[in-house]
């Protein structure tokens, strides 16, 4: 039986960097790095107002980042599977990593673990 967890977290307000040239690609990867989790790689996308969606595929499974400028607003989705252990603490380990990059106190946080059978 397969099982994992879902982390949603949406940021407002943020002071962090949230374009390319205020440095975000660089401080996603320092922060996903700080975290022992295995990245496979890592993809983003980069809009005309400069800031970006951001994916990191993992050996655990996956997480995405999406900034939007005008509204200073900020989402991350953690998935992690527990396929060989439960990965929920790792998993808020790389969700804290990486909400701590834009700089806000106004954090909504939701987890959701799940199982298949």
């Amino acid at each position: 039986m397969a099982s994992g967890i879902r982390i949603a977290i949406n940021l407002n307000n943020c002071a962090g960097p949230l374009t390319v040239k205020d440095g975000v690609l660089l401080e996603l990867e320092k922060a996903i790095g700080s975290v022992e989790v295995v990245v496979l790689g890592q993809y983003y996308r980069i809009f005309s107002d400069d800031t970006i969606t951001w994916v990191a595929v993992l050996q655990e499974s996956h997480v995405t980042v999406s900034a939007y400028l005008d509204a200073r607003h900020v989402t991350i989705d953690v998935h992690m599977c527990n396929e060989t252990k439960d990965n929920a603490e790792l998993a808020r380990k790389v969700g804290h990593a990486l909400s701590d990059i834009f700089k806000t106190k106004n954090v909504k946080w939701g987890e959701e673990k799940w199982t298949s059978e």
